[in-house]
């Protein structure tokens, strides 16, 4: 398979899980089912995570590599702890300066905002 329509299938897999994961998130926000907003937020994390270990994997088989842009874009709509842990179980990407501060910046962010909404929902 050329690397374009790898690119091309990498591209349309990776939206699929980033819409299946927000609109599971964004239904169970809207229908205030917590459990259904947390499998949103499980599913995109557990996807960045095998993400990190398939690229970590072709990294040292010098195979088809998960392009950076990818890995930072999940990190930033919804898969910041999915990146981190991956970096932390796989050493991987660990001395790119921007994922040194992309992931961990999103992720305190996400979590500055889902506790702000949870104490304004008096939990």
């Amino acid at each position: 398979m050329r690397i374009e329509a790898k690119l091309q299938k990498h591209r349309r897999v990776r939206n699929g899980w980033l819409a299946a994961s927000w609109v599971l998130f964004l239904a169970g926000w809207a229908a205030g089912w917590p459990s259904l907003w947390g499998t949103g937020l499980l599913l995109v994390n557990g996807y960045a995570l095998w993400l990190m270990a398939t690229d970590k994997k072709s990294a040292k088989t010098a195979r088809f590599r998960i392009p950076e842009g990818s890995l930072l874009l999940l990190a930033a709509t919804g898969a910041p702890a999915g990146i981190l842990l991956g970096m932390l179980l796989f050493h991987h990407k660990t001395k790119h300066r921007m994922f040194q501060i992309i992931p961990p910046l999103c992720f305190l962010m996400y979590v500055a905002v889902f506790g702000y909404w949870l104490i304004g929902q008096n939990f």
